[in-house]
């Protein structure tokens, strides 16, 4: 009698497939090891990365294909990079220095001028077939090997795209950490300076780092069940984390607050009666203020007693969306006051910005509630 198989599942079919079509592609991957040895060696590392560290490298492939290249080179590995960055902390340091997958299309554009998609008529007779796979760059090459041992280094038993880029930005940890200094040298540098020219990847290495180790902590603190392992899906859904936005530079430095902001922190490290109000003319620099507190929490400066802590901008428009009846807002804006106040949960600093407008929120169809009436 016979036992019908079981079928693979279609993403394991997609990863198979694209291992079989990679590898056919890097048969000179170790140089010159006999071809046995170097076609395991080659499956072995493929066969270490994750389905996203794939396909950044068959974006890569196909965006070489499309500027005429005979081989994959450093540059379009960038771009498979950021089409597929997978880790948060990898996406949290692309937002935070700018770099888009429109900048990044833009600078190879910059760096193959003329090359895009048949732009002349010898391009047409020099075109491949695009299902035939490109041969990677020495570059690549040795970036992959890298990428393997950044990744044991790593305790990590999958390559990542973040093991990818710190590669290819030849970064080597130590007391300073080093990265590569000379764009002429490396094609990835070379296209970040084309995207901007004053970025630097050892800061851009550096960072990543960091976002790295603060997702580890956040990892721990799940299992272990301090920190931040409370959940906080409304206030996500309803709020701006002004410190994560200040922890990767995207607020701008706040000029001529410094004694409002002290004031404020003055009044935040209390232990009783700690509420702040701020009131003025629109456009003097309230939301600034709060801002300039968020960078505060997140720096050097911050206060003993208020480290650890993170300042959410409570963004009414959402909270107040959809509560058409009496008692929708308020459930809304009690499960918040549930969620900061857990015992698990972070400290947690609330700004509610234009708080006017909770006049008439959560008030009845036909029916206006004043301040008065909500204890203003």
């Amino acid at each position: 009698m016979m036992t019908p198989q079981r079928m693979p599942s279609s993403n394991s079919l997609l990863v198979k497939l694209c291992l079989l079509s990679l590898i056919s592609s890097i048969n000179a991957f170790m140089g010159t090891q006999p071809f046995i040895s170097r076609r395991l060696t080659a499956r072995f590392v493929f066969e270490r990365m994750s389905e996203e560290c794939i396909g950044a490298i068959v974006t890569a492939q196909k965006q070489a294909q499309k500027f005429n290249q005979r081989e994959v080179e450093l540059p379009f590995l960038v771009a498979g990079i950021v089409d597929m960055p997978e880790s948060e902390a990898m996406t949290r340091t692309l937002k935070q220095y700018g770099i888009s997958w429109r900048k990044t299309i833009q600078a190879l554009e910059v760096v193959y001028p003329g090359k895009a998609d048949g732009s002349s008529i010898g391009s047409f007779f020099q075109r491949k077939d695009p299902d035939d796979d490109l041969p990677f760059g020495k570059d690549v090459q040795r970036t992959l090997k890298a990428a393997g041992v950044i990744a044991d280094q790593m305790k990590s038993t999958t390559i990542m795209p973040h093991h990818l880029f710190l590669s290819m930005l030849e970064f080597k940890e130590g007391s300073p950490s080093t990265a590569v200094e000379d764009s002429t040298t490396n094609g990835a540098y070379y296209l970040i300076t084309k995207i901007d020219s004053d970025l630097r990847p050892i800061t851009l290495c550096e960072s990543l780092i960091g976002h790295l180790q603060e997702s580890q902590d956040k990892s721990k603190d799940l299992v272990t069940g301090t920190g931040e392992g409370a959940s906080t899906k409304t206030l996500d859904e309803c709020g701006i984390d002004l410190t994560a936005q200040a922890r990767d530079g995207l607020l701008d430095v706040v000029q001529g607050r410094d004694r409002e902001i002290q004031a404020c922190m003055r009044t935040l490290v209390r232990r009783r009666k700690n509420n702040v109000c701020l009131i003025g003319e629109a456009g003097v620099g309230k939301t600034s203020i709060a801002e300039g507190i968020a960078q505060v929490l997140v720096s050097p400066e911050c206060p003993p007693r208020m480290k650890g802590t993170r300042l959410v901008s409570l963004e009414l428009s959402t909270l107040v969306a959809g509560t058409k009846y009496r008692g929708d807002f308020e459930e809304r804006l009690q499960a918040i006051v549930q969620e900061v106040t857990a015992p698990k949960a972070p400290p947690t600093i609330l700004f509610i910005d234009e708080i006017h407008n909770l006049v008439g929120a959560g008030a009845a169809e036909g029916e206006k509630i004043w301040w008065h009436e909500i204890g203003y």
